[in-house]
């Protein structure tokens, strides 16, 4: 008997993570069917053996769902190497299965809506001794929606302890005491839960990282290595040798649609990396295995496989997730724009590498090279439109975490920031391309003078030029 909580958390900001929804499953199973190889199963007919199906489809299914996806599998053959029939729990009875005790909750017991998905197997087809095999499988679902809401339901009604399952004895169910399963449900790590300001204890799950941008992105620099920390994973929730660990970044794109398998970015290997001690509270994502503008779904996945019994085990699932962005930012752009032997106070933000009067941040900024004294940021030039008004404007560096402003001289006075509400000037377009100021009134545009200041975001804080 598998007893299974699963619970999903996306976080959107330091502390700010929001329940995606949960689920019960209890699924008992009393026999089994082998599968083995085979490229035609399920076949409306028998297949003989053959070298894509070495077997041949020995077993019919009259009544089941022998590889458990859900879909019915009556009238068709498979190739089953071995079955195991039902030797202790009857089959096909699921009014007499009920969760029968439980700690103190809101999850109302005796309960006995559960499902019945056992299969009436008959092997070996391919033989003249064709038996009769009943596999017992009963499966309890519940669904918990996202918001706080199904999270307040999950919390409600699935309280810690031992819960206690009743089945209906083989050969004797209406006759014989049911056949007890108990099993018991353990602490896990949860993601934090901002209304209850419960996100002040250490074993409430968050990511730690400080880098977010406006949209609820985590942001990392591809060509720096990163520290990814979290915590809510303690000797209180966590048990080392039995719960696992699993980090992995997903193609956001493929995430959530059943018609897409979920496509894996990081590691290479295309399979979640296993982190080895269920305690670690800290991965280093090592550089250049991303670009600057890609994006993606990191997800620490947390497993527990938990056994109360020779026969129940608590399997339960928490995913923490988080949708994150790879920008540039000054530290990953002076490892690749200055040559090699170039000094630490060379590439400092407020250096002038290349003597051209124009700070490295601020040729970063204007996407001119800071190691090239021949290329330099144009200063910004008055634009004359249909209606007499007068702009300024400027491109952006893509993906680039930069505030960018404008300082306007009018006719050789003193510069003064553009900011919003300025009685002269609208901020036009102030976009992730394009920054656009706009006198209010017709003016001459020989009578202005305008600056450019950037204040470009390290994950060290600001540097300006």
């Amino acid at each position: 008997m598998q007893f299974s909580t699963g619970a999903a958390y996306v976080q959107t900001g330091p502390f700010t993570v929001d329940f995606a929804g949960g689920d019960l499953n209890v699924n008992t199973r009393d026999g089994n069917a082998i599968l083995a190889p085979c490229a035609f199963h399920p076949s409306p007919v028998i297949v003989p053996p053959n070298m894509f199906c070495p077997l041949g489809t020995t077993g019919f299914i009259a009544i089941g769902d022998l590889d458990g996806d859900a879909v019915r599998d009556d009238g068709s053959f498979w190739s089953i190497s071995e079955v195991i029939p039902a030797f202790v729990i009857e089959p096909f009875r699921p009014d007499k299965v009920t969760l029968a005790a439980g700690p103190p909750s809101d999850l109302a017991r005796p309960r006995n809506d559960f499902a019945d998905q056992g299969a009436v197997i008959f092997y070996n087809v391919l033989t003249d001794n064709v038996v009769q095999y009943d596999v017992s499988i009963y499966e309890l679902a519940r669904i918990y929606p996202a918001g706080p809401g199904g999270r307040a339901q999950m919390k409600d009604e699935l309280a810690l302890g031992q819960y206690v399952f009743t089945y209906p004895l083989l050969n004797a169910p209406d006759t014989a005491p049911p056949v007890a399963i108990p099993v018991t449900y353990s602490k896990m790590p949860e993601g934090v839960d901002p209304a209850g300001r419960e996100f002040v204890e250490r074993d409430q799950f968050r990511f730690t990282n400080l880098n977010w941008d406006g949209s609820g992105n985590l942001l990392f620099d591809p060509r720096v290595t990163n520290y990814i920390r979290w915590q809510g994973n303690d000797t209180g929730n966590t048990i080392p040798n039995i719960d696992q660990l699993r980090l992995s970044v997903l193609d956001p794109t493929t995430v959530g649609d059943p018609m897409v398998d979920e496509l894996i970015l990081f590691p290479p290997s295309q399979t979640p990396l296993l982190i080895l001690n269920p305690l670690t509270q800290e991965y280093i994502l090592p550089p250049f295995f991303f670009q600057v503008g890609d994006v993606g779904l990191m997800r620490l996945r947390f497993d527990r496989t938990l056994g109360s019994n020779a026969v129940a085990f608590d399997t339960s699932i928490r995913l923490f997730e988080v949708n994150i962005r790879f920008v540039d930012t000054y530290d990953g752009f002076k490892l690749i724009a200055f040559p090699l032997g170039a000094s630490e106070i060379e590439r400092r933000p407020t250096s002038d590498f290349d003597g051209d009067g124009q700070t490295n941040v601020y040729e970063f900024a204007m996407q001119s090279d800071p190691a090239d004294a021949g290329s330099t940021a144009p200063d910004p030039a008055p634009i004359l439109n249909f209606d007499n008004t007068v702009s300024f404007e400027l491109t952006k560096r893509p993906d680039a975490i930069i505030t960018y402003s404008f300082s306007v001289s009018e006719s050789g006075g003193a510069f003064r920031k553009i900011k919003a509400g300025d009685p002269d000037w609208i901020i036009e377009t102030n976009d992730d391309t394009t920054l656009r100021i706009t006198t209010v009134a017709p003016a001459n545009p020989a009578d202005f003078t305008a600056r450019i200041n950037v204040v470009a975001t390290n994950f060290g804080g600001p540097l300006s030029n």
